[in-house]
């Protein structure tokens, strides 16, 4: 009976070990892959942060430029009416309609990425 026993217990402690072992070799691999992912996490993040960064951008160049395209329009618009002039002012709000049209993209970029 004893030796049964003393088999049973050696057979037990052997299990324990290879289950700690095979635990421990589990968490490594689990902890490679957990760094591996965050690496890429973190990248992505970058790039994201990027790219909000540029859209951004864009949409403060283009608020600038419709700015000052309005300014221009209203120093035209108090001179002397002439074909020339005209001409102008209509190239002006051309360029303000295209600006405009580029904030509105933009911003709809940044809703959908901000979203995701």
């Amino acid at each position: 009976m004893e030796a049964i026993k003393t088999v049973t217990d050696v057979e037990l402690l052997n299990r324990k070990r290879w289950i700690a072992s095979k635990s421990v070799g589990d968490y490594q691999k689990c902890k490679k892959f957990m760094t591996e992912y965050k690496a890429i996490f973190e990248k992505q993040e970058q790039v994201i942060t990027a790219e909000l960064g540029d859209h951004n951008r864009r949409i403060e160049v283009a608020e600038g430029a419709i700015t000052s395209l309005k300014e221009k329009k209203g120093q035209l618009d108090d001179a002397k009416k002439t074909k020339d002039i005209e001409n102008q002012i209509a190239k002006i709000e051309s360029e303000i309609e295209r600006h405009e049209k580029v904030v509105k993209v933009e911003k709809k970029v940044l809703d959908a990425v901000k979203e995701k």
